[in-house]
């Protein structure tokens, strides 16, 4: 494929898809994070496209090597405003494009038609040669920083699950931002390879402008596909404790720490208050018949904020969010089981009606709590009967 050509797709795909976000009613921050990604790329593949149709255009060491310095950061804060669900974008966030700045100053101040970004010339002897060892260590530091910054988040993320959902997904367990991360991280391992050959062989053996571009392409359309794609199902938003401060209760790895919880407000009245609430409230309106119950919905239907609630599960009552609302929906598919007005129905069926939306998480969940499967408890359950 000719440069042009990929130049051309990895463009069209950007602006297509910036205008798509651009038209989008409600946006949030990370939309807003996601439009800024795709214009970086799309100017990026501009400025070599026309250079290599019409001569230079800008300055394509500007774009081969200081534009890729801002992917990291965009990666993780389109992570960031996703996962947190920002509607706008936080002022101070801008200091993690700084080295983006910082070195693209003294790019066109000190070393402009001085430096080459190309692998192979790291080390050539012409008096920059320091210089283009702190661009490239920059780089370097700029992709692994922010590619672990990332991985961090989501990992963060995953731990949090069975505190504010009820259900498991591919959405809401953000498999796709694992598949992008890969991609970058890919992109930046063969990138960083590829210049090491250049350099062993003191020559341009490789491409790996090119080669890096041809990734970016493939990752602008994995950006495009699932940003757009992805819902809004975080309906998980940050609260605020007495201090007005964002509450971080959430960010401790294991939810059944009781340190998280060490300055509560929460009398022993009041929580014993809520604890009646709350189980009186599960059982006359069952919400967890919605499969798609979070701790924000339930903390909303209950009137009790949510890091109550989750201080409440957790420490009152000994369960996370969702081992917590599954023991319910447990206890409705056993109640459906023996009722005789269900056994038109399958097992499947009345999981799904009880407000489990994927049949292997039901039957995991069915075997922990019971230590069988579904059939052979209802088969026991028949057997006790008859026998009595």
């Amino acid at each position: 494929m000719h440069p042009e050509t990929l130049y051309y797709i990895g463009i069209s795909q950007c602006l297509f898809v910036a205008l798509v976000l651009l038209t989008k009613k409600a946006k949030q921050g990370s939309d807003y994070m996601l439009l800024a990604w795709l214009l970086t790329i799309s100017f990026k593949m501009m400025i070599l496209m026309i250079s290599a149709e019409h001569g230079e255009f800008f300055d394509n060491q500007f774009s081969i090597g200081l534009i890729p310095l801002t992917f990291g950061p965009f990666l993780y804060l389109y992570t960031k405003y996703l996962l947190r669900r920002r509607f706008f974008i936080k002022s101070k966030d801008a200091y993690h494009f700084v080295p983006f700045v910082l070195f693209t100053f003294l790019y066109f101040v000190f070393f402009k038609d001085k430096l080459l970004f190309d692998a192979h010339t790291v080390f050539k002897k012409d008096g920059y040669v320091f210089a283009r060892i702190i661009y490239a260590t920059a780089f370097l530091s700029s992709v692994s920083f922010y590619t672990f910054k990332t991985y961090v988040l989501l990992r963060k993320h995953r731990k949090q699950l069975k505190d504010r959902f009820s259900y498991f997904s591919e959405s809401n367990e953000l498999n796709w931002l694992y598949v992008l991360m890969a991609i970058f991280s890919l992109t930046y391992v063969l990138y960083f390879a590829l210049g090491a050959v250049n350099i062993y062989k003191g020559e341009q053996y490789f491409d790996i402008a090119y080669s890096s571009d041809i990734f970016l392409t493939i990752m602008a359309f994995a950006v495009s596909y699932f940003g757009i794609k992805q819902p809004y199902l975080f309906k998980v938003l940050p609260e605020s404790n007495k201090d007005g401060e964002e509450d971080s209760s959430n960010d401790d790895a294991n939810s059944k720490d009781n340190e998280k919880y060490k300055n509560s407000n929460l009398g022993e009245d009041q929580k014993e208050k809520y604890l009646e609430h709350i189980f009186s409230f599960m059982q006359a309106e069952r919400p967890y018949l919605n499969p798609e119950l979070t701790v924000q919905d339930l903390s909303k239907q209950l009137n009790i904020s949510r890091h109550h609630l989750t201080e409440i599960l957790n420490n009152n009552i000994g369960k996370n969010f969702f081992t917590f609302i599954n023991e319910y929906r447990i206890e409705e598919v056993k109640k459906r089981l023996l009722d005789p007005k269900f056994e038109h129905l399958t097992i499947v069926a009345l999981a799904f009606e009880s407000g489990f939306n994927s049949k292997s998480t039901f039957n995991s969940i069915f075997k922990q709590n019971t230590g069988m499967t579904p059939s052979q408890w209802k088969n026991e359950q028949l057997e006790a009967r008859a026998q009595s």
